[in-house]
């Protein structure tokens, strides 16, 4: 399967700047895991770039970041959640 030209450049121009925008998600991401975990209605934040996380030296041998998804848990299970 091929792409069209203009999909092509499209991607060209994307790849380009990559790199720093993944960047600036994972500062993002690490800023706002820092942030959830000293929340006081957080229980619980699942982000390999924190220290806390159980896995942490892991994601560090295995990759050049810590990505820019994270999940977390709320006090209260799902009563607080749709509240």
């Amino acid at each position: 399967l091929a792409c069209s030209p203009f999909d092509a450049w499209l991607v060209l121009r994307g790849v380009k700047t990559l790199g720093p925008r993944m960047e600036a998600h994972q500062r993002g991401a690490q800023a706002l895991a820092e942030f959830l975990e000293g929340h006081p209605r957080v229980e619980r934040v699942y982000y390999p770039g924190l220290a806390s996380h159980p896995q942490r030296a892991l994601a560090l041998s295995q990759q050049h970041g810590m990505g820019a998804m994270l999940s977390f848990d709320l006090r209260g299970g799902r009563p607080a959640v749709e509240q």
